[in-house]
């Protein structure tokens, strides 16, 4: 019997000892999957949150013990902060009792080892990268064999991605040339094509969208680098986004038509003279209730706009005005799996868009599609405790760490 192995939660907040590298089941091979002999694992800030559940929990349940204030705050500051320790001491205990023993990773690209009766779009031996919801079972994305849904690969031509490992240390941003690269971006743009054609629900017409804007907040994140990108590449709609200064000439390389400085305390400002009313689309890659409040206030003016962010944050978290128009979403990519999430299901409008994106538009940009400046660790399983623990300090800016299973 195949034999395989993979970084698995512990249960423990040590942050020496958060994650052990464990024999881990074969993955079972179902009709519709294939399985990927990993090389490459891309590290996500996902997948330290699905093992430090309560930081997300507890502003999850402070915003839903906040609903019954009516945005009064000496009603909402108590109800906030009751839910909030409550979420945080319910985050601790679900790591424990439910999240030990699962297998860490949402990023992987590898070569496929075997294919399910049902599958045509990908045969053993292909290089394909991939994603997947990992820390939730014993098929996670950082193991030596994963199981993955074959319709949502990317396959690779050999002759485009070298066998050669990249040094360990940081590398620029470039084409999709090695199994790290590769390993970078697969996640990443499920999440752009699910908030940008579906969530923003950006027009296929470059005409059209040549006079509005897109402020994407977060742009030197890896998630922003890659939306930068496809926003130029298939709607060809302006972009105005945030970073760091030491960041701004990359943006700019990227195809962003304004990069603005996030410290400056004028910076909502600036990006209302930019977008002179016309930014019609946010995506806040940031996502906290900071970030989410200043996009809000930076798209005042437009008559109509869609904000979209990574942490099921909704109007209630911040302070609004009624007399606008604006229309919140949140991106959860692990609804494509056809799963239900947070008590939603994904629409079949939802699937739909998705699949647009990705078998058609996506396929025609990926050979034009840069990484952001990667950030190599070691080989071996052994790095993903420091990837996971970089990530979670947030040390890292800029940057997309990635890793091989070995050498």
């Amino acid at each position: 019997m195949a034999t395989n192995k993979g970084v698995v939660i512990t249960g423990s907040r040590n942050l020496d000892a958060f994650v052990d590298v464990r024999p881990t089941p074969y993955p079972k091979l179902e009709d519709d999957k294939i399985i990927i002999r990993s090389v490459a694992h891309g590290v996500n800030p996902t997948d330290w949150k699905h093992i430090f559940t309560e930081d997300f929990l507890a502003k999850i349940v402070s915003d839903v013990f906040k609903y019954p204030g009516f945005g009064i705050g000496l009603i909402e500051t108590p109800l906030g902060f009751i839910g909030s320790t409550i979420g945080y001491y319910l985050g601790k205990c679900l790591t424990f009792l439910v999240q030990k023993g699962k297998v860490v990773g949402s990023d992987v690209s590898g070569i496929v080892e075997e294919v399910g009766r049902n599958v045509t779009n990908v045969k053993k031996g292909d290089i394909v990268s991939a994603s997947l919801h990992g820390a939730t079972s014993k098929n996670g994305g950082f193991a030596e064999y994963v199981a993955v849904r074959a319709i949502d690969v990317i396959k690779y031509h050999p002759s485009q991605i070298l066998n050669a490992p990249l040094d360990a240390g940081n590398h620029p941003g470039k084409i999709i040339d090695s199994f790290e690269a590769a390993a970078s971006i697969t996640l990443g743009l499920k999440t752009v094509g699910l908030s940008l054609h579906h969530n923003l629900g950006i027009p296929l017409n470059k005409t059209q969208n040549a006079n509005d804007y897109l402020l994407i907040w977060g742009g030197a994140t890896a998630t922003g680098i890659l939306a930068i990108q496809v926003a130029k590449l298939v709607y060809g709609i302006n972009v105005i986004t945030t970073a760091s200064k030491r960041n701004h000439a990359l943006l700019r390389e990227l195809g962003a038509d304004e990069v603005l400085d996030y410290n400056d305390a004028d910076v909502v400002d600036q990006i209302k003279r930019v977008g002179q009313n016309r930014i019609k689309y946010a995506f806040d890659c940031v996502s906290s209730t900071q970030t989410l409040q200043s996009v809000y206030d930076a798209t005042a003016g437009t008559d109509q706009v869609a904000i979209d962010n990574l942490l099921f944050l909704t109007e209630n978290a911040i302070t609004t005005d009624n007399t606008r128009k604006v229309k919140f979403t949140w991106t959860n990519v692990y609804m494509l799996d056809l799963e239900t999430y947070m008590g939603t299901k994904p629409s079949p409008k939802m699937l739909l868009d998705f699949r647009e994106f990705w078998d058609l538009y996506l396929t025609a940009i990926i050979e034009n599609i840069k990484t952001a400046p990667l950030k190599v660790l070691p080989a071996g399983f052994e790095s993903a405790m420091e990837g996971l623990r970089l990530l979670h300090q947030n040390k890292v800016s800029g940057q997309k760490v990635v890793f091989r299973s070995k050498l």
